[in-house]
């Protein structure tokens, strides 16, 4: 087996898993690697948590690492199900209302915070 088919292989595994551990049809990803947190990624992630109390049935708050682009932190990833996963960037409590108002409940991204769509693959 070559290194690229290896990393496909964890790849597919780490979907998997991630499908069965959550069920949740929303992901949401607030990136909180040392420059999201000098950024304001915690009071991100915070407000998030504090917004969606009511929807964590159907909303899965997570944290990561570094997403690459520490200039536009602090980012937030938001993958719905069936959907390419949305970037957001240089994000703000109220930007935070607005995604969650907009995108997660009515499934229309927030164009103007937004730097991209899609998500890396191998192969």
């Amino acid at each position: 087996m070559t290194g690229t088919e290896r990393l496909k292989r964890i790849l597919r595994q780490t979907r998997k898993a991630y499908q069965q551990n959550s069920g949740k049809p929303i992901r949401v990803t607030v990136h909180m690697g040392t420059c999201g947190l000098a950024s304001g990624a915690q009071e991100i992630f915070d407000r998030f948590e504090k917004e969606l109390r009511k929807d964590r049935a159907r909303v899965d708050l997570i944290q990561s690492g570094c997403a690459g682009l520490c200039s536009r932190e602090p980012m937030v990833t938001v993958h719905i199900a069936g959907n390419s996963p949305i970037v957001y960037v240089d994000m703000t409590p109220e930007k935070v209302k607005r995604i969650i108002d907009h995108h997660l409940f009515r499934g229309i991204p927030v164009r103007d915070c937004m730097i991209g769509t899609g998500c890396e693959t191998i192969g």
